[in-house]
């Protein structure tokens, strides 16, 4: 068996070892035991990528064996691959546990994701992209929480589960990927063409120069001595096939009208749930001073918002949308009784 063509103090450990990633992150680990992030970011451009990716496929076949699963979360700027390769390790883990993964299991909202594990086999594949996320925000604290419980359940099923968004969440996962700018194709024709307009080209999309070929991930995962996210260093995953790609396209831009439709229910509930709030707490929200009438603080709107079931889990920004949303209309309220306002009420 092949040992890692780094440096020296680095060649301890061989292919096929019980939990092979573990056990050489482990021996990395004890032998910088006070060294820095800066250090180990040092030593991740060192690694040998294809023996780290050569590991990494050998762990995920150790944990198919032992009745374990995958975790791995993915995340990067749009337009640097963590979709194309987030995909590829979907189609890679459905291979190793013996179920392939298609499409049919990817979602992008946590109660799609959810339904798809409720009637799940054995040692399925799932991702959940959730690159295109944008106000579902105001509600991030149930989310995080559903999230937390599919990961639960999907453990004993062993289910693994491809994470990617722009930005890494608290999951329980092992694994975790940045991607950086894809390795593009450069295809002499093209360098040639003098046409402004490619889409009338007869060369292959798949074939023309700056389609990717290979995503470059960083590898990170928690070093043994205080759980710090350390780099470990690159892998290189090929682009999955060009229609599995288009085929992620067209649900993608369906997703993307969903979101819409979503982001404009969700807009519509708070305002509806703003003036129920508003209907049974009007008489402490709309105060008389000696002065005339004044909207209550946001301080005290705040304070109410705590009895409110539910709102505990909006975060920060939703909760302030929602003191917003009901000062308006307790102002509203004053201007339409035609009260007398002493100014501007305090924020």
């Amino acid at each position: 068996m092949e040992e890692t063509t780094l440096p020296k103090k680095w060649r301890t450990f061989k292919l096929h070892e019980e939990n092979p990633l573990n056990n050489y992150f482990k021996q990395i680990d004890l032998q910088m035991a006070d060294s820095t992030y800066n250090d180990y970011w040092i030593r991740s451009q060192q690694e040998d990528s294809d023996y780290l990716g050569k590991l990494l496929v050998e762990e995920f076949k150790f944990r198919a064996d032992m009745r374990l699963n995958v975790v791995a979360s993915l995340e990067g700027s749009q337009g640097q691959g963590k979709t194309s390769a987030g995909i590829y390790l979907s189609l890679l883990l459905g291979k190793i546990f013996g179920k392939p993964f298609t499409l049919k299991n990817l979602a992008f909202f946590p109660e799609e994701l959810d339904s798809l594990i409720e009637h799940s086999e054995y040692k399925e594949t799932f991702m959940m992209d959730e690159q295109m996320r944008t106000n579902v925000g105001i509600m991030s604290h149930t989310i995080q929480q559903r999230l937390i419980d599919i990961e639960e359940q999907i453990r004993y099923a062993q289910n693994s589960l491809i994470y990617c968004s722009p930005a890494v969440r608290d999951h329980s996962h092992y694994f975790v990927f940045k991607a950086e700018n894809p390795i593009r194709k450069q295809n002499p024709i093209c360098l040639r063409c003098k046409k402004p307009d490619c889409s009338v080209c007869e060369i292959p999309e798949y074939e023309r120069s700056g389609y990717p070929e290979r995503i470059k991930l960083m590898l990170f995962t928690k070093r043994l001595t205080d759980d710090l996210l350390v780099p470990r260093g690159y892998i290189e995953t090929p682009m999955p096939n060009y229609q599995i790609m288009q085929e992620y396209e067209v649900l993608k831009q369906k997703h993307i009208e969903e979101l819409k439709k979503k982001e404009s229910k969700m807009w519509e509930q708070m305002k509806n749930l703003a003036e129920i709030i508003f209907n049974q707490n009007k008489e402490n929200l709309i105060m008389q001073t000696r002065k005339g009438y004044k909207v209550a603080t946001a301080k005290m709107i705040e304070i109410m918002l705590f009895d409110i079931k539910g709102m505990r889990y909006f975060t920060n920004d939703g909760k302030n949308l929602m003191i917003t949303l009901i000062k308006q209309k307790a102002q509203e309220e004053i201007i339409k009784k035609g009260l007398n306002t002493e100014g501007e009420d305090e924020v």
